[in-house]
């Protein structure tokens, strides 16, 4: 018999699927049941799938179709092949899937947990949810956790939660006694010149009819009941003293990351080189970091370390004086969890300190460019004023609405800057920000360098983004990653995390391969725009094993092949002299350059395009014993077009159907002889 307790599980890499979880855990908790929330590797030490009656998961999948970092071991577990056909009898699941289409692997962690559980007995409760990042998350999500609830409803005997609108002006009405009185406070406050994000409200970038942010689609605008969630309950309240706030060091409160075993690094920027024309699209930029020669990390080509940035000053500024407490931004600042708050077993998260400032907490543990979620719109439409606005941010955040929040906030990647432009009077408390807010995460780059006696000295190579000021985005911005790396400069100390060894590696998963073997693996390396990064690492660590080689006697030399594309390669190549080299020195035997926008009839635009160019070549690649494909890059459909390509060329050359085809790249994959490291 099923009793109020049950587990929630996520498996989460950049945080998504642990905010789902929560907000899973936040309603079930809402309406008197009795949730457990767990990250998956928490198996066999906080719970054993084994004895839970019902569990809830959401997971996603990475780029190369592996688990999330917190979701792996048990991956491993539950896929034993020693577990009994009836190991999971008394289990019931709902299973939510995350993934982006764009990726050959799309869905495929899900598709595998879910093909597991059943596997070994376990009952499913509802389909599994597919939700795509590609067109929206919350177009499956939404429909899938309205179903998750019903069906939990039923099946406990609950009232399910959700509001039907009927009265903005008492909401209206109650909030304009706060907001008179935090901006006469502010008006006492002496405020020194700060830089500060400006924009002109008279000019905001929206169209002068049709649907957008603030204005939605007739029918959802002249709807007279907006089935719309609760408003998150309030738990986080604060104080302030005039104390001096020292810096002690430990960032986020000393929190771990999620899916990430690694210690914060203190290195420092020791080179900075611009790899490209500054007016390309993407200016290409290398850093070069030093984590000092005590340094202990052992990584190899083809891993990664995380950069921890830091939210754009201008921005905080706004933020903080939009919410009526930059002229206290760097007081010393105390949390604490309200006494009187209906949520249950509430608790500070755990990347923010009691102690710290509003600055602290803006600036480095809260991701202010991460699109809103609609907790976060649906407690500021609680907090605004003004009856249109309000209205709107209802809208957006309603059953009816699911579409426009896609379209409008999500799929455009507003920021929280651009929402409290579009909507002035919303008058949100700070503590609601902390709360409702996503983590400030690392991001992942390449190494793209390798010395094996200066581990400690190490380059990195990214395209600095930018965004313009379209589709509800009211300011052009750099990337919040890429824009705080160009903005460092030589000397400057920064924090980086290495992340646990990846798959994408130099070795032959067939066979035992020591170093000395690497230069003889047949290696195809494809890497568009900055993929190219990790492969500067792997020709460096085969170099010296070449050259020694060369110097003991004649060998026989495998297949060394590398696709590079860009725009233009006079404009945005990378280091197309040091590849050249490689050429020259026999290391490759195969340079295949490609430009979107070139003139020449004889150069492929993309990489897809030049592999099905030299499709015989690639062919006798594949067939090749222990031969190795590394794919990297944006995987804004890139992924999918490679794949796409080498199914094609299985086809014509093969002579095969191409479901064989389809099979023949899959064995490839499963065998750890194709690998991907793509992002979005």
């Amino acid at each position: 018999m099923l009793t109020k307790s049950f587990l929630i599980a996520y498996g989460s890499q950049t945080g998504q699927a642990e905010s789902i979880a929560r907000q899973i855990f936040d309603h079930c908790n809402a309406i008197d049941l009795s949730p457990r929330l767990h990250a998956l590797d928490h198996s066999e030490k906080q719970f054993n799938l084994e004895t839970e009656s019902l569990v809830v998961i959401v997971i996603s999948s990475t780029g190369d179709g592996d688990p999330p970092e917190n979701a792996a071991r048990f991956m491993r577990r539950i896929c034993r092949k020693s577990l009994p056909g009836d190991f999971l009898a008394n289990t019931t699941f709902a299973l939510l899937g995350l993934g982006d289409s764009n990726y050959s692997t799309f869905q495929g962690v899900p598709k595998k947990l879910e093909k597991q559980l059943l596997a070994l007995g376990a009952k499913s409760l509802i389909p599994r949810g597919e939700a795509d990042d590609q067109v929206g998350l919350e177009l499956a999500v939404e429909p899938w956790l309205d179903l998750l609830y019903s069906t939990l409803s039923k099946l406990f005997n609950t009232q399910a939660v959700m509001s039907e609108v009927s009265s903005i002006e008492k909401i209206t009405a109650d909030m304009v006694g706060l907001t008179v009185e935090r901006e006469q406070k502010r008006e006492h406050e002496h405020v020194v010149s700060v830089p500060m994000l400006h924009v002109d409200a008279e000019n905001l970038a929206f169209p002068e009819d049709g649907p957008c942010l603030i204005r939605g689609k007739h029918d959802l605008s002249s709807s007279e009941n907006l089935r719309v969630p609760p408003v998150p309950a309030k738990f986080l309240i604060s104080s302030y003293t005039d104390d001096e706030m020292e810096d002690d060091g430990v960032w986020q409160n000393g929190a771990r990351f999620p899916g990430m075993e690694g210690d914060l690094l203190p290195a420092r920027v020791v080179g900075i080189e611009e790899l490209t024309d500054p007016d390309v699209k993407k200016p290409k930029k290398e850093i070069t970091i030093d984590l000092g020669r005590d340094s202990k990390v052992n990584y190899l080509p083809g891993d990664a370390f995380y950069f921890v940035p830091s939210n754009p000053i201008e921005e905080v500024n706004f933020i903080l004086k939009r919410l009526g407490v930059l002229h206290i931004a760097d007081k010393c600042l105390t949390l604490s969890v309200d006494p009187n708050t209906t949520k249950k077993a509430a608790t500070i998260p755990a990347y923010l300190p009691v102690k710290s400032t509003y600055r602290y907490i803006f600036t480095h543990c809260l991701d202010i460019r991460r699109a809103p979620g609609r907790p976060l719109l649906r407690a500021m439409a609680d907090s605004t004023t003004n009856e249109d606005q309000k209205r709107r941010l209802l809208e957006l955040v309603s059953t009816l609405g699911v579409h426009e929040f896609a379209n409008f906030v999500r799929l455009p990647n507003i920021s929280i800057c651009d929402v409290l432009l579009a909507f002035p009077a919303c008058h949100l408390e700070p503590e609601r920000f902390m709360e409702l807010l996503p983590r400030l995460m690392p991001r992942p780059y390449s190494i793209a360098s390798y010395n094996k006696d200066r581990l400690h000295r190490i380059r990195f190579i990214y395209s600095l983004m930018t965004f313009t000021a379209t589709d509800g985005r009211q300011y052009e911005r750099q990337g919040l990653a890429t824009g705080w790396l160009s903005n460092l400069a030589v000397g400057d100390n920064v924090k980086v995390i290495y992340q646990t060894p990846s798959k994408f590696r130099l070795n032959d998963p067939t066979a035992d391969c020591e170093a000395k073997d690497i230069a003889e693996l047949n290696i195809m390396m494809i890497g568009p725009g900055t993929g190219v990064a990790p492969f500067f690492a792997f020709l460096d660590r085969i170099r010296p094993v070449y050259r020694h080689k060369n110097d003991s006697g004649p060998w026989k030399h495998p297949n060394r092949f590398l696709f590079f594309g860009c725009r233009d390669l006079q404009k945005d190549g990378i280091h197309i002299d040091v590849l050249e080299e490689y050429c020259y020195e026999m290391m490759l035997n195969g340079l295949y350059l490609c430009e979107s926008e070139s003139e020449n009839p004889d150069i492929k635009s993309y990489v897809h395009h030049s592999l099905k160019a030299n499709a015989s070549r690639v062919f006798q690649f594949l067939k090749l014993n222990h031969s190795l494909v590394f794919v990297c890059g944006d995987g804004n459909g890139m992924s999918r077009n490679v794949h796409d390509a080498f199914v094609d060329i299985v086809v014509r050359k093969g002579k095969v159907s191409r479901d064989e085809a389809v099979d023949f790249v899959k064995e490839l994959k499963a065998a750890g002889r194709y690998l991907e490291d793509v992002w979005s």
